[in-house]
């Protein structure tokens, strides 16, 4: 009995996540509007068709915009339902993208034109908030989109150093710190945790920062140089020495500055 129970709460969470996900990925529905006018819904066919998958572009948005404006002036449509129609445009171009973004962020791989296509199309439905108000949709495939760069930025690891007295240590924070961070970040696990080349990225990060690490201390090594070559004060090469004798973890480079300092003017 006590199994059976335990079995009955384990199938009551799955469907609790389960709908938990749905809620968190599902898409504001719109109504459809209706028109007695042909021309009007004319237009509403080609609203419709534009936001299907590989039709919608900003240029097609801009010519069904044009085209609501003229047949508005020209008394073809009325004003109201030219209003309506650009509401139309602008949620379902919404939808198109909260759809569009979903799916390819679900994917095992983000082709780079999707990406650019995506945040052509949110970068100009941003743009109409100020005329047609904001909308979840929207708001959620932005949010999305901006997870994603997030997650590059966290994926990336500088290795610049700039030449400072005293010199300044490398300050990428540790690897387990990192990839527990983006494990944790909104939309990993339903999203970006399918992408094979994502995770393979945040598997090796212990192997990436510690490359980077190694560069930066190599750049900063030869900065250190570059400062004596251009001040020709030894003191401070020496004291340059000492400090990055402290911080750097690149043996290779810390052999090199050592050489250096022992033969400064060769």
């Amino acid at each position: 009995m006590k199994f059976i129970k335990l079995i009955s709460v384990a199938v009551v969470l799955v469907a609790i996540i389960a709908v938990l996900i749905w809620w968190q990925n599902r898409v504001e529905p719109i109504p459809e509007p209706e028109y007695s006018s042909v021309t009007a819904n004319e237009i509403k066919n080609q609203i419709k068709s534009l936001c299907k998958e590989g039709k919608w572009s900003t240029a097609g948005y801009t010519k069904i915009e044009a085209r609501i404006h003229m047949d508005s002036v020209n008394y073809n449509i009325e004003m109201q339902e030219a209003n309506s129609l650009r509401m139309f445009l602008y949620s379902s171009s919404c939808i198109y993208a909260k759809e569009g973004v979903d799916k390819l962020f679900q994917q095992n791989s983000y082709p780079a034109d999707k990406i650019t296509h995506y945040e052509t199309a949110l970068n100009h439905l941003r743009v109409k908030i100020s005329e047609q108000g904001a909308n979840s949709n929207l708001t959620d495939a932005s949010n999305l989109m901006s997870a994603y760069h997030q997650l590059l930025s966290a994926l990336t690891f500088g290795a610049s150093a700039s030449y400072s007295r005293p010199l300044k240590a490398y300050n990428g924070g540790t690897a387990d710190g990192r990839k527990a961070k983006i494990q944790a970040m909104a939309y990993y696990k339903s999203h970006f945790s399918k992408n094979s080349s994502i995770r393979s990225k945040v598997e090796r990060i212990d192997a990436d920062m510690k490359d980077a690490e190694e560069r930066y201390y190599e750049s900063l090594e030869k900065l250190v140089e570059n400062h004596y070559k251009s001040t020709g004060r030894i003191e401070e090469l020496l004291e340059d020495q000492i400090r990055f004798d402290e911080i750097s973890t690149n043996s290779t480079s810390k052999t090199r500055l050592k050489n250096f300092v022992n033969n400064p003017n060769n």
